[in-house]
């Protein structure tokens, strides 16, 4: 399987991850930052993705909205998993569930006529604990897709400690099928 990676990672194997932009290099980093990436420089954020789908919030309806919004950076992939770093670029330390620091819980979206919809999240919170990215600080996460037969997106959640506010972030997306 191949993998086009949202945030930071140049392909042009895949094009329409985001749906406004032909470009597979997105953040999810409010206001769209833009720039290029330079010869052996590591790529860099380039166009704004397309926001999770709102029924997400239900499941988080007491929380405001998340105002640190981390940067993601691919570290690898083989084909089957892909390794991102996570670094908080922000003031307030991001929390985050996972099974051991990189396995993080996940969120799924699948693409249906065009549009990312809310499909599937790993519910089990059994092994889970909280994980936290002080500011200036980056954790390697691990994203793996599950098995559909349509084109899926991973999202992961953040919260700011000591707040009421988290959101989900894109960390990595399927080619078009």
């Amino acid at each position: 399987m191949r993998i086009a990676i949202y945030m930071l990672v140049v392909s042009a194997a895949c094009s329409g991850c985001s749906r406004n932009s032909d470009s597979i290099l997105e953040s999810s980093a409010p206001g769209g930052a833009s720039s290029t990436a330079n010869e052996g420089a590591p790529p860099t954020i380039t166009a704004m993705v397309d926001a999770p789908d709102p029924n997400w919030r239900e499941m988080f309806e007491e929380a405001e909205q998340l105002a640190n919004v981390p940067a993601i950076a691919v570290t690898s992939t083989d084909g089957k998993r892909v390794l991102v770093t996570v670094k908080n670029v922000g003031t307030t330390t991001l929390q985050y569930y996972s099974a051991g620091p990189e396995h993080v819980q996940l969120f799924q979206e699948i693409e249906v006529a065009g549009r990312w919809t809310q499909s599937n999240w790993d519910w089990c919170g059994t092994g889970k604990e909280r994980f936290e990215i002080a500011p200036s600080e980056s954790a390697e996460l691990v994203v793996s897709f599950w098995k559909n037969e349509k084109r899926q997106r991973m999202l992961a959640n953040f919260s700011e400690k000591g707040t009421n506010r988290s959101g989900l972030v894109v960390l990595a997306c399927e080619p078009d099928k």
